[in-house]
This record gives structure tokens, C-alpha cells and sequence, in this order.
């Protein structure tokens, strides 16, 4: 999240990927196919796993995905009709909730996918900090190497 947020500052936000138009925003990045209006909406705040389906974002995505027409059910709001789906489906077990990486944030995703490890925000800031803790204090010291300082 922290890399995309510094493309969120200036003309990056925006831009072209070959056959797609992105546009970076809040906890998401969306993809539109110029081609099919195809509109994808990708998570950024659940480490790799992209599948959270926003409802939202979710009812966007079938309604401009060829493939599922006609729909076999009506969708007249994007989010109430997509938030009634992603229930429905969760009471049917097809779906599941899953934690982000930011702190009281969680997603719903198909329960049948390959599962990734997701980060808590929390296990993230001590990876920075020691990261960052690397960088500060190199154990190679250039003028303790050259002689000049001990």
C-alpha cells in the first residue's frame, strides 16, 4: 500500500498498461480494457491475495464482463445488489471473509482458491522497522575499512 501511495501524489495515479487504463485510488487500483469496457478492481491492502470482492467494485466487474451475460439476476446498484450476493454466497459457504493487513479491515473472497499469507498491519511495521534498522546501521563501515577511522 505504502509503494502505491507515493504513485497517489502526482501524474502516476492515472496512466495506460497496454490494453488497460488504470486509475490508483483509496485501497484499490482499477483496470478498464478499452477494448471490452471490461472494469477489473484490484485490492492493495491484503498483501497478495487480490481476490477481495468489494460489493461494489465486485457488481462492476460482472456487469462488464462479457462472459456472464445475460445475468441471471438483475443488478440495479452496484453496491446493495453486490453486497447482497457476497452474503448470500458467504452463507453458502462459496465465499469467506479474510482479515487485511490494515488494522479492523477485512475482505471477502471465493472459498475455493489457493490461500496466501496476509500480513497483519501490525507484523508489517516491525518488517519495516527492522528493515529500516538495517539501513541505518550497516555492518560495513567504509572508513573502518580504509583505515581512517577505527
Amino acid at each position: 500500500m505504502d509503494t502505491f501511495n507515493e504513485l497517489k501524489r502526482d501524474s502516476r495515479q492515472i496512466g495506460k498498461l497496454e490494453n488497460w487504463r488504470y486509475f490508483l485510488h483509496g485501497f484499490h487500483c482499477g483496470f478498464e480494457n478499452k477494448t471490452t469496457g471490461q472494469i477489473i478492481e484490484v485490492p492493495l491492502v491484503f498483501g497478495q491475495e487480490f481476490g477481495d470482492l468489494d460489493p461494489y467494485f465486485f457488481s462492476k466487474f460482472v456487469k462488464s464482463t462479457p462472459k456472464y451475460k445475460p445475468l441471471p439476476v438483475d443488478i440495479f446498484e452496484e453496491y446493495a445488489d453486490g453486497k447482497r450476493i457476497n452474503e448470500r454466497m458467504l452463507t453458502l459457504g462459496k465465499f469467506e471473509k479474510i482479515s487485511s493487513n490494515i488494522g479492523n479491515h477485512y475482505g471477502i473472497v471465493v472459498a475455493e482458491r489457493p490461500k496466501v499469507e496476509i500480513k497483519s498491519h501490525l507484523d508489517l511495521e516491525k518488517l519495516y522497522k527492522e528493515q529500516n534498522k538495517q539501513t541505518e546501521n550497516p555492518k560495513f563501515n567504509f572508513w573502518n575499512f580504509i583505515g581512517l577511522k577505527k
